[in-house]
């Protein structure tokens, strides 16, 4: 995906909810990007891996319409 035709859909810090929107944009065909942050300098291990989602620009209102209505467990 081109970086600049695509939208992030999130940004934070929990590995469970990143993969529950990734399960979620697989389960309705929503391509996406990924990309991990490593924040080495950090103690706190909470805070220590950054992650975020990306979407195609003509994708967004599908992959928010799907995520948003995912169960959360």
């Amino acid at each position: 995906m081109v970086f600049w035709k695509r939208v992030e859909i999130y940004c934070g810090y929990s590995i469970t909810e990143f993969t529950d929107l990734k399960d979620a944009l697989i389960a309705h065909g929503i391509s996406y990007d990924e990309r991990k942050v490593n924040h080495r300098l950090t103690n706190d291990q909470k805070h220590h891996t950054q992650y975020y989602l990306y979407v195609h620009n003509k994708d967004f209102d599908k992959s928010m319409f799907c995520t948003s209505n995912r169960k959360v467990s």
